[in-house]
């Protein structure tokens, strides 16, 4: 399954130190929890910035609703998540519109600018 997961099944130290996998799962959760923390203070700054509000305080619990809501979305293998996630999501509603929807956008808004200047 993982590498790291299967090596600390394997490690034996003079037949006293063994089952590591703990130490494995240990290392997986907390590495995850803050992978998950750093995400959210970021955003949760970058939205305070951005709506330049005093205190980014007002937002860390929509914005941990909103990563609890969508953690209970995850699939139950990671082929399902690639073909949901990548194929019914990401590029219909992702791709199109940031390849081609936002450019398009930007160009008309620009030619517009020449056009009143």
């Amino acid at each position: 399954m993982y590498p790291l997961y299967t090596l600390l099944s394997v490690i034996s130290v003079g037949q006293f130190i063994e089952n590591l996998q703990m130490f494995g799962v240990l290392y997986f959760l907390m590495t995850a929890l803050l992978k998950c923390v750093v995400l959210i203070l970021a955003a949760v700054t970058g939205i305070q910035q951005l709506t330049k509000m005093k205190s980014y305080r007002v937002l860390v619990i929509p914005a941990c609703a909103v990563a609890l809501i969508l953690g209970l979305t995850m699939s139950k293998n990671i082929a399902e998540h690639i073909y949901r996630h990548h194929f019914e999501i990401l590029v219909p509603y992702i791709w199109v519109p940031m390849l081609f929807v936002v450019p398009g956008m930007l160009l008309i808004v620009s030619l517009l600018r020449r056009l009143t200047k």
